[in-house]
Order: C-alpha cells, then structure tokens, then sequence
C-alpha cells in the first residue's frame, strides 16, 4: 500500500531497482521497482522534507522535523535499514 499522507519526497538509490520515499508523517518506505512492491518501512520521527542516497548506495540520509529539539537528520545503513546516527 502507498503513504496515507501526501509525498513530500523520493530518492532513487544508485542500483536503479530501488526507490525510498517519505510522507508528512515521517513514514518512509523502500519500494523495489522491479515489482512495485514496498519492502522496509520506517519512520524519520517527524515530517520529512529531504531525501538523499550516498553514491555507493550503502546509506541514505533522512531530513525533516526541523524545530526546537527535533532531529533534522538522520542517516540509515541501506543493507539493514538501521539508524546509523542521528542530527539534532
């Protein structure tokens, strides 16, 4: 199923076979674009207003929730869809 909040953005990653998108809320999402199906789901915390994948495709940076002891960032492991570390 898609976001139930408006998209605000998406990241192609660097394989081309992968697209992460985030919503309003902060729902981010993997989809596999070979399938058209959704994979890891998780969440930056609050809104999110940026996207972006390194070149080699092992992380992705989060970016949103901006304010008063928010995270602004946040930047994943793209094999496990951990949280490598957090911005304030």
């Amino acid at each position: 199923a898609g976001h139930d909040r408006g998209l605000m953005c998406a990241a192609l990653l660097p394989d081309g076979k992968h697209l992460v998108t985030s919503d309003f809320n902060g729902d981010t999402r993997v989809w596999n674009l070979d399938t058209g199906a959704a994979g890891k789901r998780f969440t930056h915390g609050e809104w999110t207003t940026g996207l972006a994948a390194s070149p080699d495709g092992r992380r992705v940076l989060t970016a949103g929730g901006h304010g008063k002891g928010k995270i602004a960032a946040r930047v994943w492991d793209a094999a496990t869809w951990a949280e490598l570390k957090a911005f304030p």
